[in-house]
């Protein structure tokens, strides 16, 4: 059963309104130290971002197409990785629709398709120091419904175990250009849903 619902009777419909003191704490996520040493990775978008999306994202379902191998184990620090969700259609994606996208475009890694859409998803996850934010899945890599890819960083604290437990989770994303999506905090997640999840 999707926890949408009942995260965003927890969270509050956009616009939100957290406390100062959550704003500065909880919901606040800092740039790794190695960012600063990349001035030109648009990894950046996503810590600009992040209050804006708390604030007026649109909770979905989403699934990890890949990430760090640390953000699997229970390691101290944040990772980056990328997911996929729908906004469009989101009301009528399944577990198992995310769980098949992923899988599909996580197979185009290191490969070298014909098609321009699908070789730049291709180049973008071989290279894994290239950031997307948005980027539509090609209809014909899965024509059912609208997808779209953004990088995350998994965020420990906002994660039960502090580490991803199962490919399918809950994000909040902006609804407009950047399209920045991140793991909605684990606060604000169902009881039940927690057990579930990291049962999987």
């Amino acid at each position: 059963m999707s926890p949408v619902s009942e995260i965003e009777e927890a969270m509050g419909l956009s616009p939100r309104r957290f406390s100062l003191w959550n704003r500065w704490t909880y919901l606040h996520v800092p740039p790794p130290d190695w960012l600063r040493e990349r001035p030109a990775d648009e990894l950046k978008t996503y810590f600009r971002w992040l209050p804006r999306t708390f604030r007026y994202g649109k909770v979905v379902m989403g699934c990890v197409i890949q990430a760090n191998q640390y953000a699997w184990e229970k390691e101290s620090f944040d990772v980056p990785g990328e997911v996929v969700y729908s906004l469009m259609d989101a009301e009528w994606v399944t577990d198992d629709d995310l769980l098949e996208v992923a899988k599909r475009l996580f197979k185009l890694k290191g490969a070298s398709p014909q098609k321009s859409d699908s070789k730049e998803i291709a180049d973008y996850l071989t290279n894994q120091r290239i950031r997307v934010f948005g980027l539509p899945v090609p209809r014909e890599i899965y024509p059912r419904y609208h997808f779209q890819i953004s990088t995350i960083m998994f965020v420990r604290k906002h994660m039960p175990e502090q580490r991803i437990c199962s490919k399918v989770l809950p994000l909040i994303v902006y609804p407009n250009e950047p399209y920045v999506a991140t793991i909605v905090p684990m606060k604000y997640w169902p009881e039940d849903y927690i057990k579930q999840w990291t049962n999987t």
